[in-house]
């Protein structure tokens, strides 16, 4: 019971902040702030964890989402000047004429063009410039 206990602890703070994002429709930065209270408050009150470590966990977290923004902010660069351009309405264009059915359209934006953005941008950013084209491309 006690091991069952610790994994709710564990997991509650992606839960708060699943709902903070879906059901309260928060923005990022707060559902985030309440996400790292909750994930505070579960590591000082369950007595299976140790307070003395917290604050080095919460600055490798910190340096860690340092590292993820810094990542995120080059595929968002590439993104907008994508878009300025014009360019994610023409790809999605282009992709909408050459597939027209729109779950083969999804596969070839994600087996096709997504890999492509990831190796320009970084590991993880495919996503910030192949919604767009989906987006856009299911209303061709």
């Amino acid at each position: 019971m006690g091991e069952f206990l610790g994994f709710l602890v564990a997991g509650a703070p992606f839960v708060v902040a699943g709902v903070a994002l879906l059901l309260l429709g928060w923005p990022a930065s707060r559902a985030g702030i309440l996400a790292l209270a909750t994930a505070v408050l579960g590591a000082l009150l369950w007595p299976g964890l140790e307070a003395s470590g917290l604050g080095g966990a919460v600055f490798a977290g910190l340096g860690t989402s340092g590292r993820v923004l810094y990542v995120l902010f080059g595929g968002l660069l590439l993104y907008n000047f994508l878009s300025e351009g014009e360019a994610v309405r023409a790809v999605s264009g282009f992709l909408g004429r050459v597939e027209p059915e729109r779950e083969a359209l999804a596969l070839v934006v994600v087996v096709g063009a997504a890999p492509f953005f990831e190796s320009v941008t970084g590991f993880g950013v495919a996503v910030v410039i192949s919604a767009p084209i989906l987006l856009r491309g299911s209303r061709l």
